[in-house]
């Protein structure tokens, strides 16, 4: 039939490698929300500190 070791060195084989796909999947994700995130929250600060000039009144007199 063939040596048992080998078929157990290769099933664990198979079960890292399926581990260390479903690893980089959770890595790959993470790393797109976590970059969506960031450009939300930048977008969001742009808006933040984007003003409006025209609401300004003058200043009172002798104010320097």
């Amino acid at each position: 039939m063939g040596n048992p070791g080998t078929f157990k060195r290769g099933l664990l084989l198979s079960a890292l490698s399926y581990l260390g796909f479903e690893t980089y999947q959770v890595i790959s994700q993470a790393a797109v929300v976590h970059a969506t995130a960031k450009e939300s929250r930048c977008v969001t600060e742009a808006r933040v500190w984007r003003c409006n000039l025209s609401s300004l009144q003058p200043l009172p007199p002798g104010f320097k």
